[in-house]
């Protein structure tokens, strides 16, 4: 087989197709003024995976890889990242009164983890080398698809990794509602637990069908243009979503609410809580995040969690002045106001107070 041999077909065209759909809605998101927000850049991250892969991809089946040895030995080693990144936007988009935690970065680990199985074999090569392999490669004669259940590495990555990212991320999104944007993303996420689950079987009945050997690349082609036309409907369609009904509140109401508020945190002290949500407020209230949310920042200029933290940070100098509390670390001090982390409590106390917990107990 050499290069004279380059096939153009359907995935060929939708591969490309997919990699355009991917540049333009990444220009799109870049153009936006919400583009460094969470959202934002975790979609920016999967679009770029999606058409890596995609391009490595289209290499293989096009046997485009002869113009671009390079590339050799790049297969499927952006598919972990890719359903990572997946996860971290489901995680995104059902946290959306809260920053990412820190614990998020262990995400990374197994990525690291699988890099350091397949880049030595990646960089070990020289191109001469690589286009030997390229030769080999297109040489083998094995029967059907890739047998990932026989290969445990390739078996989680491929299936048991995906498959529980995608089912906490779908669990979180049942929690949430039924705004059209969130079942939208149900339904997304459900094709993608179908793909993933469905994939070697639907790759072995095509082979059936057209006796290709490496038809998984055609496969793995389509769905990755799918799915980037998929996630870009997505964002698009959230983005049209607007808190309309917190527009008709009034000025009169706006002052009830802020004060039944006001009311319930010194009451109830329920800002102790590291868990507590807008959204749990809202609908202990009686009302909605959207008139809440309007309502804390109309009348104190702040969102919701550096409103909290206000009552946090009160509570804190409280308990620093109490000699009682001696015993006690600053972060454990941190923890009975209601901050999850230590960092979380020096920062938003020093905001509030302009010094550091320690400094104001030794004041």
């Amino acid at each position: 087989m050499n290069e004279s041999s380059i096939i153009f077909d359907i995935p060929v065209a939708l591969s490309f197709a997919g990699m355009g759909l991917s540049l333009f809605f990444g220009l799109y998101v870049l153009s936006r003024p919400d583009r460094w927000q969470p959202l934002s850049l975790v979609l920016l991250g999967l679009l770029a995976v999606a058409a890596g892969q995609l391009w490595v991809d289209v290499l293989l089946h096009a046997r485009l890889i002869y113009r671009f040895p390079w590339w050799m030995k790049l297969d499927g080693q952006g598919i972990l990242t890719l359903w990572t990144l997946v996860f971290v936007l489901l995680l995104v988009v059902t946290t959306p009164d809260r920053p990412l935690p820190r614990w998020w970065l262990l995400l990374a680990v197994p990525i690291l983890i699988d890099a350091a199985f397949w880049a030595p074999s990646f960089l070990g090569f020289s191109l001469s080398e690589k286009r030997i392999l390229i030769d080999q490669y297109y040489a083998d004669t094995r029967p059907g698809p890739t047998h990932f259940w026989r290969n445990p590495r390739l078996l989680l990555v491929r299936l048991v990794l995906p498959l529980v990212y995608l089912g906490i991320g779908q669990y979180r999104l049942y929690r949430q509602g039924s705004r059209p944007s969130l079942r939208l993303l149900r339904l997304i996420v459900w094709c993608m637990i179908g793909y993933v689950s469905l994939e070697y079987l639907l790759s072995l009945g095509l082979y059936a069908w057209t006796g290709h050997s490496f038809i998984e690349f055609a496969v793995r082609i389509v769905w990755m243009a799918v799915l980037i036309a998929l996630m870009s409907f997505f964002f698009l369609r959230k983005q049209e979503e607007k808190p309309t009904p917190a527009t008709t509140l009034s000025t009169d109401q706006m002052g009830v609410l802020i004060t039944a508020l006001r009311q319930k945190l010194q009451d109830e002290q329920s800002y102790r809580n590291p868990d507590l949500r807008q959204g749990t407020l809202a609908q202990e209230l009686g009302t909605n995040s959207s008139y809440l949310s309007q309502a804390i920042n109309r009348s104190t200029g702040m969102g919701f969690a550096e409103f909290l933290n206000q009552y946090r940070v009160e509570e804190a100098r409280r308990l620093l002045r109490d000699p009682a509390n001696d015993p006690y670390t600053i972060e454990a001090i941190g923890q009975r106001a209601g901050f999850r982390s230590k960092t979380a409590f020096y920062r938003a106390f020093k905001k509030v107070t302009g010094t550091s917990p320690a400094a104001y107990k030794q004041s």
